[in-house]
């Protein structure tokens, strides 16, 4: 190896390979991605989620139970499913409260402008949720954002 290039290996930082939301489905049709993963794509980055423990999956389904009849066909609940909100922003929140639409977003998926609230429930993704998610949603204008922070049992707003 020359000087040169011993010099260029020595300061040259690995390079990441960011993904686009249509990569991110192209790896999930070639079976690259398993259908059962949890996964989500934030900054062009592929990223493993916690599995859903019992508390989680509980906290998902009570808030879900008491808020679906409050104002049926003024808005879409939706539960652990995506929104895109660029080419490179796919994540998929635990609750979206969503614009009423009458195709339910089937030739689409929601977008930033279309949330009303989002909420993140979080127990052992508290940190994650707090530091990397909510500043990914306020970037994209999202109203509003509610993390149910599960260990000290509060609800934590953002607007």
């Amino acid at each position: 190896m020359t000087t040169l290039t011993a010099e260029r290996a020595a300061t040259t930082q690995p390079a990441r390979k960011l993904f686009t939301v249509d990569e991110y489905y192209a790896m999930a049709d070639a079976g690259i991605l398993n259908a059962e993963e949890r996964v989500e794509l934030i900054d062009g980055e592929i990223i493993v989620m916690s599995p859903i423990g019992n508390e989680h999956a509980a906290s998902v389904d009570v808030t879900t139970h008491f808020l679906r009849p409050i104002a049926p066909g003024h808005y879409i609940v939706r539960t652990q499913s995506h929104i895109r909100l660029d080419k490179r922003n796919q994540p998929e929140p635990d609750i979206v409260l969503l614009k009423w639409r009458d195709d339910f977003y089937r030739h689409r998926a929601p977008a930033a402008e279309d949330v009303l609230l989002l909420i993140e429930v979080s127990h052992t993704s508290l940190s994650y949720d707090r530091n990397i998610k909510l500043a990914l949603y306020a970037r994209f204008l999202i109203p509003e954002v509610w993390l149910a922070n599960i260990p000290a049992r509060v609800i934590e707003a953002y607007t």
